[in-house]
């Protein structure tokens, strides 16, 4: 399953048809803030593990508030790994391979 909204992602998150086997969230997306969506989704489902996509502020001269490490801030709520854009292919495949694979044996994070 694939989502441009973060509205529409939680929602499918809630369906009766079970939980994602992994979600890849990014910080910055419009209508709503990618850590209001991690929160959101991991109040539906604990177990599920996100990975949050961050490459910084969207806009740095128009942040007047101090800088926020959105990615360790996204592991302190539950997120289960991170990773700074701009990234290589590899590099995302292989922490998706990390926490796809004990869901795939029944295990939990």
């Amino acid at each position: 399953m694939s989502s441009r909204s973060p509205s529409t992602a939680t929602t499918a998150c809630s369906d009766s048809a079970g939980s994602p086997d992994l979600v890849l969230l990014d910080v910055f997306m419009p209508r709503k803030s990618g850590i209001a969506a991690l929160k959101e989704l991991l109040s539906l489902d604990a177990t599920v593990p996100v990975i949050v996509m961050s490459g910084g502020a969207p806009n740095p001269a128009a942040v007047k508030a101090p800088a926020v490490d959105h990615r360790e801030l996204a592991q302190l709520l539950g997120a289960v790994d991170t990773i700074a854009k701009p990234f290589r292919a590899a590099e995302l495949g292989a922490i998706v391979q990390r926490h796809l694979a004990p869901r795939s044996y029944g295990q939990t994070r």
